[in-house]
């Protein structure tokens, strides 16, 4: 993800507004336009007046927003806000043209401690800033949740630790194209995928991924993520590995439901856990999700959106997710609630893998941001939240 996209997901309605007006105002300033009354009414001198001391008092531009283009925020602006509301003609003319790059648009994947870096590189402007950086401190203190679910075959312990069994991506993949991201990064040499804490001693997954599983043999893993651009954290703590203890409940095989609830041992005390959204999410909302892609160490995977909420059991967005990414919770971006679990990679084309054969390298398979080839599904988490508010009541 850009330094501009991560900026564009932090405004809210009202930094675009003063955004805006401040552009519109630094244009009569510097062209010194001449407000005139024409006619010389009393009413006409009153606006003009109060437009013009409008114009002199409005702010100047945000400097961290100076690079980005006004067509590039009135494009954001309406693709956040009005495409509800049928206005596609608009922003169609506004939409520049070009090749799909990576997943959906432009990758939208970072590592936690670049998101930290970001939060220290940032020369924002007070307002802008305090909204920037709270989102992605908001964002970054939700991976704190998201776990690794693996057998326990797949690690061993080391002392006080455990190791991840692991290989580098460019060797799980032969032929691994020399410009695909995170290729140099460590994946998981084993079966795995992604879960999240949704109370101190509950994991909430998908079904698909562990059916027919022992439970006391699945891990539920915290930490695995890069340290910098170099260092995989393979080795972790004890103290932040879990033990499966029972199934609480799961989603019936055969449906478009997808989840599973598992109980963990001991239960995962002073950690946080995510907070599930009592609200749905609908067409254009702004979403992410932390998780394992590919088995890589966690990734935040920002900049998407819903683009089918036909569904009250699931939703469509066009996340950057990848097989590992079962699991994940996707987050919605204005309040960093759980409003999903990602299920499948494709929806109605599964058949689409993550990676493709091109002149004799993989590389990620490219999708349209419009989903029409298929998105990420989510299953929606008003499909397990009463199973879960019925766990605890039966177990205070």
């Amino acid at each position: 993800m850009t330094t501009e996209k991560v900026l564009l997901e932090g405004l809210t309605l009202e930094n675009f507004g003063i955004e805006l007006f401040a552009r519109e105002a630094q244009i009569f300033r510097s062209k010194r336009f001449g407000l005139e009354d024409i006619e010389g009414t009393p009413i006409t001198r009153d606006i003009i007046a109060r437009q013009k001391s409008a114009y002199d008092a409005a702010p100047d531009p945000y400097e961290a927003l100076k690079n980005i283009s006004t067509q590039r925020l009135l494009r954001e602006l309406i693709e956040r806000w009005h495409w509800k509301e049928g206005r596609m003609d608009i922003l169609e003319r506004l939409q520049e043209p070009g090749p799909f790059e990576r997943r959906h648009g432009e990758d939208g994947r970072l590592d936690g401690f670049e998101l930290d870096n970001l939060l220290k590189k940032f020369d924002l402007g007070e307002l802008l800033g305090s909204f920037a950086k709270t989102f992605i401190s908001r964002a970054r203190e939700n991976a704190k949740c998201t776990a690794l679910v693996l057998r326990e075959q797949d690690m061993e312990q080391n002392g006080e630790y455990y190791r991840l069994k692991t290989k580098f991506f460019k060797d799980a993949l032969l032929n691994l194209h020399d410009k695909e991201p995170f290729r140099d990064q460590t994946v998981i040499d084993g079966d795995a995928l992604t879960g999240f804490l949704v109370e101190e001693n509950v994991i909430a997954t998908v079904r698909h991924g562990i059916a027919g599983e022992d439970v006391e043999r699945l891990r539920f893993v915290f930490g695995y993520e890069m340290k910098d651009s170099r260092t995989s954290n393979i080795y972790i703590p004890q103290k932040d590995v879990y033990k499966g203890k029972k199934i609480i409940d799961k989603s019936p095989v055969g449906v478009d439901s997808d989840w599973a609830l598992f109980e963990i041992d001991p239960p995962a005390n002073n950690r946080k856990t995510a907070t599930l959204s009592k609200e749905k999410v609908f067409f254009k909302d702004g979403v992410y999700v932390w998780g394992f892609p590919i088995l890589l160490p966690l990734k935040f995977a920002g900049g998407a959106y819903v683009c089918d909420d036909s569904s009250d059991i699931y939703f469509m967005a066009n996340a950057d997710i990848y097989e590992g990414n079962s699991g994940s919770p996707v987050f919605r971006s204005d309040t960093h609630e759980v409003v999903g679990i990602a299920a499948s990679l494709h929806g109605s084309s599964k058949h689409l893998s993550d990676m493709e054969l091109a002149e004799n390298y993989y590389r990620t398979r490219h999708l349209p941001m419009d989903c029409s080839l298929g998105g990420a599904k989510f299953t929606r988490v008003s499909e397990f939240t009463d199973v879960l508010k019925r766990y605890k009541e039966e177990n205070p």
